[in-house]
């Protein structure tokens, strides 16, 4: 990357971080898929620097699972949402095991894929 094009990204993303190393290291494991075209969209999100940090956390969360999931067909919004919304739910970690026994949950790769800057790569989602 270009020495102007990481000038400009750190000036915008380090206040943002405001201290959080969980939204520094979030941040840079968006950027690694195609950093230049993952900072425009960050750019371009609405959203005001705040000193409330978690507001720039879910900002960051709700920008990557934006990204990661848009146009998607019907078949996948369902095993989405019924994914995500089992395990807010639980209120629980959910391993695999117990995520493939919802009703058409069978993509988690999928879902793993789109998620792979905000969760670790265990077999627990």
């Amino acid at each position: 990357m270009e020495d102007a094009w990481v000038n400009e990204a750190l000036d915008y993303l380090v206040p943002c971080a405001t201290g959080m190393f969980i939204w520094a290291t979030t941040v840079t494991d968006f950027l690694q898929k195609n950093p230049e075209q993952c900072f425009d969209i960050l750019k371009t999100r609405e959203h005001k620097h705040s000193a409330d940090r978690f507001k720039e956390l879910y900002f960051l969360y709700s920008t990557v699972v934006r990204t990661s999931f848009h146009d998607l067909k019907e078949d996948k919004i369902k095993a989405l949402t019924s994914t995500i919304g089992a395990i807010i739910f639980a209120k629980q970690l959910l391993n695999d095991t117990m995520l493939m026994k919802i009703p058409g949950v069978d993509i988690l790769k999928f879902i793993r894929d789109g998620l792979v800057s905000v969760i670790d790569s265990s077999p627990i989602l």
